[in-house]
């Protein structure tokens, strides 16, 4: 699955505009006072092709591995 660290990306639209199948969009926030747009993922929509960690100039889009591949790896170390 595909995340986006909403602490880092800075909206700058450059995920969003990189996406060949629309799974990107910004949505605005209020931090503190403060409106600011960042970047969200639709899980159901995006097909994990990376294009968008690639583009991303504040590295807030990252690839992580969900629970099942997580223990599936952590086996594969003890076995």
């Amino acid at each position: 699955m595909i995340v986006v660290d909403q602490n880092k990306c800075v909206g700058c639209r450059a995920c969003v505009d990189s996406c060949p199948i629309g799974a990107v969009d910004l949505i605005k926030i209020t931090t503190s006072g403060m409106v600011s747009s960042v970047a969200i993922i639709d899980p159901a929509l995006c097909g994990v092709c990376g294009v968008c960690i690639d583009r991303c100039p504040a590295m807030a889009v990252a690839l992580q591995q969900n629970e099942n591949e997580n223990k599936e790896s952590k086996s594969k170390l003890v076995s």
